[in-house]
């Protein structure tokens, strides 16, 4: 187990070498959602966010109710991680009319909306120097 463990880590650190050096900016949205309404969430609005995601470019990453819980206070039922491309299309999708219009039903149909945006991890050592 503890090789296991130590080689994903390994795996996930080269990872996010490749993309850095790469130049790629990836941006996640993180969620913590509780679902109180599940045939609206699952129903109608999964099938209209769904779309905007793909245009968007993003990928779900994680979408689950399972998880375990190692530290602190997660009130959520569901767990959400959404890669975007960059910081720019997570927020032109988050903007965009098409999703503020069905953003409400999300509100409505989940009692807890904790939501955030951040950044892929560069080792200091791959971040690009600023140009003056």
């Amino acid at each position: 187990m503890k090789y296991a463990v130590l080689a994903g880590m390994a795996l996930a650190f080269a990872f996010l070498q490749s993309t850095a050096q790469a130049g790629e900016n990836a941006w996640y949205l993180i969620a913590q959602i509780k679902i109180t309404d599940q045939k609206t969430y699952f129903g109608i609005y999964s099938a209209k966010v769904e779309p905007l995601l793909q245009k968007a470019g993003a990928e779900i990453l994680v979408a689950t109710p399972n998880r375990q819980q190692l530290e602190g206070v997660w009130t959520g039922n569901w767990t959400v991680v959404i890669k975007f491309p960059s910081k720019a299309k997570a927020l032109g999708w988050y903007r965009s009319k098409a999703y503020q219009a069905i953003r409400p039903m999300r509100l409505q149909s989940a009692s807890i909306n904790n939501l955030i945006l951040a950044p892929n991890f560069v080792p200091p050592n791959k971040r690009r120097k600023p140009s003056n």
